[in-house]
């Protein structure tokens, strides 16, 4: 098993699998290891990311989960929901926001389950209705900076089936500018402007590789 943290373009990555250590060192030259890093190191690591390098570094523990209670511990954890969204015809939805092609998602509300949250969330972000939530596909971890807090964002990703036929409704309060269909053969063309954590959903879903 294994969890992999967004930095931007830098990946923290927590693993107990010795395979998954090999490939991802073997793989970038600028991919470091640490093995049962202590709480110092973890600070260390943590205080000297730089975001915009593309790499990964990978921490490696035969305790995973107590190593995840470690580095969580350093963040202010939220909740969240989404989706990948198909249609009769078998297009995928995306969304334009902030520049970068997206997929509907937000923060899970309190009382409500995290299934919920993503249904709501993909009505509200695209007008869609008549959501049908299928399959569960993963989970994908995102920080970011926010107000002097550090957030790491956990995202629930859901297979959701819509017949609708009325019109896309971008929320644009939430600097959502397009929103629209996309067949899977040109999924290429959309996927080369998105976030990593976005790739790893389509991934996940079986989509790319």
């Amino acid at each position: 098993m294994f969890y992999r943290l967004f930095f931007e373009r830098t990946q923290l990555i927590l693993t107990d699998k010795t395979e998954v250590i090999n490939d991802l060192t073997r793989n970038n030259s600028n991919n470091s290891l640490y093995y049962n890093p202590s709480e110092l190191i973890i600070s260390q690591i943590l205080n000297t990311i730089d975001p915009t390098e593309e790499r990964a570094v990978v921490l490696a523990a035969n305790k995973l989960e107590d190593l995840k209670a470690a580095l969580w511990k350093r963040f202010e954890i939220i909740k969240a929901g989404g989706g990948l969204v198909f249609n009769e015809d078998g297009k995928v939805l995306m969304m334009f926001r902030r520049g970068k092609w997206d997929l509907p998602k937000g923060k899970l509300d309190e009382g409500e389950s995290i299934e919920e949250c993503a249904v709501r969330e993909i009505e509200e972000e695209t007008g869609l209705k008549e959501l049908v939530r299928e399959k569960f596909i993963t989970t994908t971890y995102h920080h970011y900076s926010f107000k002097g807090k550090e957030i790491l964002k956990e995202s629930y990703w859901y297979e959701v089936r819509t017949n609708f036929k009325g019109s896309l409704v971008p929320q644009l309060e939430e600097d959502i500018t397009e929103v629209k269909w996309v067949a899977i053969t040109e999924l290429d063309n959309y996927l080369e402007n998105t976030y990593a954590s976005i790739r790893e959903v389509f991934a996940a879903a079986g989509l790319i590789h």
